[in-house]
């Protein structure tokens, strides 16, 4: 596909996508914040006599409800995992000897099976069930839930690699839902902590959450710039602000990977990772420039909360949920960037 057609389509499937959404919401709720209003979009020209450049700019407000399940944004009942192996060795214990049963759910069918954990490897595990296992066919998406006491539940996305008469043999895949993107950036991650309160305010609908897309361009051939950001709204005066965050400590963070859903971030300060598990953060994440753009290329400004944390040799991984996912049309971008462009 040509840079100019690519560009072309992805604005203009962005750009429908965004109107989709705000078309689907309660009319009262589009227009919640006071921001500046909106700019209709201007055809983008260049005019070489005074070298300057005309862009697009296309603006969409989108209200985020997340009152009644901002608690378990932050505090989930389950955890995602990548292998058996994250489990507590006590908590694997009663599944490995058999005293516990798991269970497997079919994402294609809906349907759960309970089944027993015949043995774990680095890759794969086998799980035996008192059903027969032939109807179920390679390459199927199986979940398999470790249930345990207390919570969380542990949920493993796996794979069926083999079928037996009563065995599976499931082999792991990766928890996050969306393709995870490996982007350079020249710059580290920000990540800003409110204080506690703010997360009961939101739940008692007192604050509310809008999000704000702009979006620039220089015609059809250059990446889309501007700015998505989660904005603070107090419910009376419905003035966006990110001002519970002004003092808000901040820690700088190193981009492991992005997704739709979230992101994964290397914190050098291990013996602190532990103390920000379940907060909730803002997030500052300045993607890659395009070639020659004439404008400052498209940053983040998200909400989202610290689901789990990982280990590696030098640091600790934080892995964040935002509290609402973007616009699947923005991996198209997400995809272009991680293979064409190398930092801001």
């Amino acid at each position: 596909m040509g840079a100019k057609h690519f560009f072309k389509q992805l604005l203009t499937t962005l750009n429908e996508a965004l109107l989709r959404d705000v078309h689907t919401r309660e009319p009262q709720q589009t227009s919640t914040s006071e921001a500046p209003p909106t700019s209709e979009p201007e055809p983008a020209t260049d005019d070489p006599s005074t070298n300057t450049v005309t862009l697009t700019s296309t603006r969409t407000m989108i209200p985020l409800d997340v009152s009644g399940e901002i608690y378990t944004i932050l505090h989930p009942t389950y955890e995602l995992i990548d292998t058996p192996q994250r489990i507590e060795t006590s908590q694997l214990q009663p599944f490995l000897d058999g005293a516990k049963d798991l269970t497997l759910v079919f994402a294609q069918s809906g349907k759960a099976l309970p089944a027993t954990l015949h043995s774990i490897y680095s890759t794969h595990l086998e799980a035996d069930s008192d059903t027969s296992t032939f109807r179920h066919q390679r390459g199927e998406t199986v979940l398999v839930v470790f249930r345990v006491s207390p919570q969380p539940q542990y949920v493993l996305q796996t794979v069926i690699d083999k079928v037996y008469a009563f065995r599976l043999q499931l082999q792991y895949g990766s928890p996050r839902y969306d393709t995870r993107r490996r982007l350079q950036l020249a710059v580290p991650v920000r990540l800003s902590l409110p204080p506690p309160p703010l997360v009961t305010a939101i739940a008692k609908q007192q604050l509310r959450i809008v999000r704000e897309i702009t979006l620039l361009s220089r015609g059809i051939q250059s990446i889309p710039g501007g700015c998505i950001t989660d904005w603070i709204c107090e419910s009376l005066t419905l003035q966006s602000s990110l001002a519970p965050f002004a003092d808000a400590p901040t820690q700088s963070c190193t981009l492991e990977d992005i997704s739709l859903g979230g992101v994964c971030l290397a914190l050098e300060h291990a013996s602190e990772a532990e103390e920000l598990l379940h907060r909730l953060m803002l997030l500052h994440i300045p993607l890659p420039s395009g070639p020659e753009a004439p404008y400052p290329p498209l940053t983040l400004q998200l909400l989202g909360g610290i689901r789990g944390v990982g280990h590696t040799f030098s640091s600790q991984l934080l892995h964040i949920r935002f509290l609402r996912r973007l616009p699947k049309e923005i991996d198209t971008l997400l995809e272009y960037l991680e293979g064409h462009c190398v930092g801001v």
